[in-house]
């Protein structure tokens, strides 16, 4: 009797120890799930960020470009400017000869009507 009265006592607290302890793994195991989400979230989090960082350097590869076109078409309008430029003292130098050289056949002209008088 005595003996079966404190086995039975030392099994209903294993009995109550065992279901402490299914509670305790039960509530880690929904602790487990919970932050496997929490990860995949993350992760989810990590692969959109690097979606938008890839997006945004190919956005800054084609500025770039851009920019570097425009800075080559910039460097030819400069070299067009400078060449006109060129041509343009290049004129304003004949102008100034065949001024030169008209105004030289005017005294000539005058000289021959100035001898005919």
């Amino acid at each position: 009797g005595e003996r079966d009265r404190g086995l039975e006592r030392e099994r209903g607290q294993l009995e109550a120890k065992l279901c402490t302890l299914t509670s305790e793994r039960d509530a880690l195991c929904a602790q487990l799930a919970s932050m496997t989400c929490e990860r995949d979230a993350l992760t989810a989090s990590v692969m959109d960020a690097a979606g938008e960082r890839d997006a945004l350097s190919g956005a800054v590869a084609a500025v770039t470009s851009e920019r570097d076109a425009l800075s080559e078409k910039l460097a030819a309008a400069v070299r067009e400017r400078d060449a006109l430029t060129v041509g343009g003292d290049s004129a304003a130098g004949e102008m100034e000869a065949v001024t030169s050289e008209r105004d030289a056949l005017l005294d000539e002209r005058g000289a021959l009507t100035g001898e005919r008088d």
